[in-house]
């Protein structure tokens, strides 16, 4: 996957298919918890275009790997959720947890430094494996991966129990 993302910076048109390709399972798993079954035929354009564009607007950098493509990425395709369904605050997530806990907790989240909003998303919304985490952050080991993402987890806490 880095390999594939850095030859995409590159302009390298087989290396973004595979990205996409790569990625779009797990975005599409993703989208599926958030949402209602109803909306099942949307989720799937959504999540290609939204990775399409996190893909065109690829910038090559020293903190510009697997994490924060991913957290770019999935920027993206909740912007094409809400364009195609609307009103996506009425997702299975805002209906279990409640509108304001989700409100609370995106805008938790972007207060988050780069690596820990990486990390989280990766564990906690993806269901990376925290190996996975580690390669993707650029951490030396799944206990330091498993780390980040715990003190993230209480840092958000803290966050949301403030807002």
């Amino acid at each position: 996957m880095k390999k594939d993302l850095e030859n995409a910076c590159a302009g390298d048109r087989a290396a973004a298919s595979a990205v996409v390709d790569h990625l779009t399972p797990v975005f599409e798993r993703w989208a599926t918890m958030r949402l209602h079954r109803g909306v099942a035929a949307t989720i799937a354009p959504a999540v290609r275009i939204g990775l399409q564009k996190a893909l065109s607007e690829l910038k090559v950098g020293p903190r510009r790997g697997e994490g924060a493509f991913v957290v770019q990425a999935r920027a993206a395709i909740l912007l094409e959720l809400a364009a195609g369904l609307g009103d996506i605050s009425q997702s299975l997530v805002a209906r279990n947890v409640g509108r304001h806990q989700l409100e609370a907790y995106e805008r938790a989240l972007m207060q988050l430094d780069a690596a820990s909003r990486e990390a989280l998303v990766l564990r906690v919304e993806l269901g990376y494996p925290f190996v996975r985490v580690a390669e993707a952050i650029g951490a030396t080991s799944a206990e330091e991966a498993r780390t980040i993402v715990s003190s993230s987890l209480l840092r958000m806490s803290e966050l949301m129990e403030a807002l």
